[in-house]
C-alpha cells in the first residue's frame, strides 16, 4: 500500500481509532483523554507502520510528548509484509519538567524484532504515571 497505517489502542487493548496517512506522514486519530490532571498520561498508545523501514521520527516523538500518549510505536515490514522491526517510545520519568525538546524527554527502544519488546509494558507504564504524578505534585505551589 505504501502508506502509513495506524491504530490507537487503549489500556484494555481496545482500538479507539484508525488512521491512514501518506508514505511520510500520519495523524493520530482524535481520542477522548482518560488522563485528566497533572502527571496523567492519555491512556492510549499509537501503533503505526513506517513503509520507509525507519523507526520513530520527529513527528512521532512530538505527538508522544504533546498528546501525552502512553507510548508510540513504529513498525516496519519485511519483503513478505510480515513484521520485521519495531521501535517504541515512552516519556521518561526521570525528567522533572516539561520544557526542552521532545527528544530529551523520551526513552526509545531502538529498532528491535517485535518479539524483543519488553513484556512488562503495562507495569512500567503505571510506574511511569505514578512517578510523573509525584513530580507534578513536587513542582506545584
Amino acid at each position: 500500500m505504501g502508506r502509513q497505517v495506524g491504530v490507537l489502542v487503549d489500556r484494555r487493548g481496545r482500538v479507539q481509532g484508525v488512521s491512514v496517512g501518506t508514505p511520510h506522514r500520519i495523524q493520530v486519530p482524535d481520542f477522548e483523554r482518560s488522563g485528566n490532571g497533572q502527571g496523567r498520561l492519555a491512556g492510549v498508545r499509537f501503533l503505526h507502520t513506517h513503509p520507509s523501514g525507519n523507526g520513530l521520527d520527529g513527528d512521532d516523538l512530538s505527538d508522544l510528548a504533546l498528546l501525552r500518549l502512553d507510548a508510540v510505536a513504529a513498525l516496519t515490514a519485511d519483503e513478505q509484509g510480515r513484521p520485521a522491526h519495531i521501535e517504541m517510545g515512552m516519556l521518561r520519568s526521570d525528567v522533572a519538567g516539561w520544557s526542552g525538546s521532545a527528544e530529551g524527554r523520551i526513552h526509545r527502544t531502538g529498532l528491535l524484532p517485535p518479539h524483543k519488546l519488553p513484556s512488562d509494558f503495562l507495569t512500567g507504564l503505571l510506574e511511569l504515571e505514578k512517578e510523573l504524578a509525584r513530580r507534578a505534585r513536587e513542582l506545584s505551589p
